[in-house]
């Protein structure tokens, strides 16, 4: 997975990545949490849950830059 923040000035630039397995939660049961956290977070998603499978991923070894300190 990787994450980042772009803008135009570069001393607040970010990335981080973690590497790790991956598993697709395809079953309601599963999803229903991870979709929960989502819509916490996004007023979006409040209004429409995406449909579809979720992502678990186990974060083994990370990496990560800054443009500043």
């Amino acid at each position: 997975m990787l994450a980042d923040h772009y803008s135009e000035d570069g001393e607040t630039l970010w990335r981080v990545r973690a590497n790790g397995p991956a598993t697709i939660l395809a079953e309601p049961r599963q999803t229903a949490g991870p979709l929960r956290l989502r819509a916490n977070r996004y007023w979006q998603y409040r209004q429409r849950s995406p449909a579809g499978p979720a992502l678990a991923v186990t974060a083994g070894r990370r990496t990560g830059w800054a443009g500043s300190g």
